[in-house]
């Protein structure tokens, strides 16, 4: 028998890929492996909301999806099956993968500057699929996430697949409002200098907000703004730009603040699952301590 080609061999020597809606689309069905057949398949999940947009005729675009390889043993993140890789040419072809861990983004293009644009982001786990609505930054490939706007099948507040599509619609139709939302929330970030002992202060209560989370004294704090290791990635990060060795100083709290998103990307993380909740919390956190007023549409 002829292999077939694939339409492309996954390297996953790093523990991370990258993948296109067509490549991930391209993966295992789990329920076709005799999976759970009742969750929602993640290239499903992105095409049925890509509909919703295209319905509200908004233009948009799916960014590079991350996947992890990795994860627990009795359900890896990434499994090859041997079996469907042996039809191919190559060892690892993408066609081969159950994919079960991955993050990503639908952006949306028609609220849009030079800063940034919308967007609707996606997470996959092996506890189930969350959604989140946030400001996309062009440069940095961040999200800024402020309110209410994550929604998750699985944990406290949990949703049904159909309830998630529902608060979907909710974000999508109040577009115009939320985007209006976001930038003035990042113009009232803009509008607060950075100043260095307030900054100093800062990274002091976000280190013992990640030190409480570890603590069983503390069972309420669900999620710290940033992990202690992330909080000294985002010491060094602010003594490189407070020294002017990088060559993007900080001048206001709007720089600070993507100091901290910047830290919560697919591609700076090795678990995927936190990352909205983080986000949500560090913005959360941060308008707090500079008492700032925060706004949202329900």
């Amino acid at each position: 028998m002829t292999a077939v080609k694939s339409i492309r061999n996954l390297d996953l020597s790093q523990k991370r890929e990258v993948l296109t809606i067509d490549e991930l689309s391209s993966t295992v069905d789990e329920s076709l492996i005799g999976g759970d057949s009742k969750r929602i398949r993640h290239a499903d999940f992105i095409n049925d909301v890509s509909e919703m947009m295209d319905k509200r005729n908004l233009k948009w675009e799916v960014a590079p999806i991350h996947v992890r390889a990795g994860g627990p043993s009795n359900m890896p993140n990434i499994t090859l099956i041997n079996d469907i890789a042996s039809k191919y040419a190559g060892d690892t072809p993408v066609e081969a993968h159950l994919v079960r861990n991955l993050t990503g983004k639908i952006l949306i293009n028609d609220l849009t500057d030079e800063i940034s644009n919308q967007a609707i982001a996606f997470s996959f786990s092996q506890l189930g699929v969350q959604a989140a609505y946030g400001m996309n930054v062009h440069e940095c490939s961040n999200l800024s996430i402020w309110g209410e706007n994550i929604a998750h099948s699985y944990g406290r507040s949990k949703k049904s697949v159909a309830e998630i599509f529902g608060q979907i619609g909710d974000w999508l139709d109040l577009l115009d409002k939320k985007r209006a939302i976001d930038l003035a929330h990042k113009n009232k970030l803009d509008a607060i200098p950075a100043v260095h002992d307030d900054i100093m202060t800062l990274v002091g209560l976000m280190l013992v907000e990640a030190n409480k989370k570890n603590m069983k004294e503390f069972k309420d704090v669900e999620e710290a703004p940033l992990n202690d290791t992330q909080v000294s990635h985002f010491a060094k990060n602010y003594a490189l730009k407070y020294a002017k060795i990088d060559k993007f100083p900080v001048e206001n709290m709007w720089d600070i603040y993507n100091i901290g998103t910047a830290l919560l990307r697919p591609d700076q993380v090795n678990n995927y699952e936190p990352i909205f909740r983080q986000n949500k919390v560090l913005g959360d956190f941060i308008f707090d301590k500079f008492n700032i007023e925060t706004v949202d549409v329900n």
